[in-house]
């Protein structure tokens, strides 16, 4: 009955040795993919705001630039204003408008808006 644990200990010790003799081969593990999620639901309305509506979370640090692209109008210098923001759990509303440097809103002309996600 002696013989029955030198065996086992004898291929523990073996496979473990024929374990270490194998070579280690190093290399590269890449991950790639994305996350997808849904986008905000974006609109206008009469008061000449820009709405969005339902952005995930992740979306919080949107920035919105404008710039004006009518070269008939006057309005150079056209910022974007934070109107309202609402939360409501995992997803959040915000309300902006077009201003000229005055602070007025703007209420005329071409505008290419960019909209700028982290």
């Amino acid at each position: 009955m002696k013989i029955l644990p030198a065996v086992i200990s004898l291929s523990f010790v073996l496979s473990s040795a024929c374990w270490a003799a194998t070579p280690v081969t190093q290399g590269v593990i890449r991950f790639e993919g994305r996350i997808v999620e849904q986008s905000c639901a974006t609109g206008t309305d009469e008061a000449e705001s820009i709405r969005l509506n339902n952005c995930p979370a992740s979306m919080r640090a949107t920035l919105l630039e404008a710039r004006n692209i009518d070269s008939s109008s006057a309005a150079s210098s056209i910022k974007v204003q934070l109107l309202s923001d609402s939360n409501h759990g995992r997803y959040y509303d915000q309300q902006y408008r077009l201003v000229d440097v005055a602070g007025s809103p703007v209420k005329a002309g071409n505008f290419l808006i960019t909209m700028s996600v982290p």
